[in-house]
């Protein structure tokens, strides 16, 4: 039975289609933005400043730097739950992982620097032979030379602009480290009593000599963690923060341009 309002309803034809709201400022930006991104990726330390021997004696370094530190940490969980001292000829043995990633580390930074130096000569005055440098000031001078390439042919050099690009990519790069930081926090949260414990334990029933090679051990397992940290495990958990934060370092400096 029809309605006694039917006669005044009338069918309302709905669009399904979404309405085109995007400006074509609004595109372009998120086009710059990401091509700024893949420019940065495109000219990169491993891309431009490593040929292909400085980039095996690199593999050569963390490789071993990364065996001996689970050499030894084995070693020490071993020690710990069998009471036994760690048998001598396993000191030979880190001895030659951390001579293979001593090596390793002034092969691939001298083949760096060579390579550099030929194919950059205006920039060889900036190559440190510091094997940790990594030419940091290099690779830096080319990024910077490259955004500003960009920039300039799309016409997007106006400073004020440039400020907006600084502060984006800055802000993008404290939310994501802050986000990604926390998986890593709660993990040492629950990983450093447990690492107490365990060294309490190990001090316990050690004598002095076998006491002072575990500090020894420590010490130098620390500092090879530190720099597998920040070359390996920081640009794979922080990549994309890593490269917010350079390309506003490197805008900064274009801007100057």
């Amino acid at each position: 039975m029809l309605s006694m309002y039917g006669r005044y309803i009338r069918p309302v034809k709905i669009n399904n289609k979404p309405e085109k709201i995007l400006s074509n400022e609004s595109v372009q930006d998120q086009i710059i933005k990401r091509d700024l991104y893949s420019l940065l990726n495109e000219n990169s330390r491993s891309k431009m400043l490593m040929n292909t021997t400085a980039k095996v004696f690199e593999w050569i370094a963390v490789i071993n730097l990364s065996l001996l530190i689970l050499s030894i940490f084995g070693n020490l969980i071993f020690s710990w739950w069998t009471d036994k001292e760690t048998p001598g000829y396993w000191g030979i043995i880190f001895l030659v992982m951390f001579l293979g990633g001593f090596v390793g580390l002034i092969g691939s930074g001298t083949a760096s620097n060579l390579f550099v130096k030929k194919e950059y000569r205006e920039l060889s005055f900036l190559v440190k032979f510091w094997i940790l440098n990594f030419n940091k000031e290099v690779l830096f001078s080319i990024q910077c030379s490259v955004i500003h390439k960009y920039l300039n042919n799309n016409s997007k050099m106006d400073k004020n602009y440039i400020d907006y690009l600084i502060a984006y990519y800055t802000e993008r790069s404290d939310s994501l480290r802050k986000l990604r930081w926390l998986p890593v926090a709660i993990f040492t949260a629950f990983l450093f009593p447990l690492w107490n414990i365990s060294l309490n334990k190990l001090f316990a029933a050690s004598n002095l000599s076998t006491a002072i090679g575990i500090i020894l051990s420590l010490i130098l397992a620390a500092t090879i963690i530190v720099w597998l940290f920040r070359k390996v495990i920081e640009p794979i958990i922080f990549y994309k923060p890593i490269k917010y934060l350079q390309l506003a370092t490197i805008l900064r400096t274009v801007k100057t341009f």
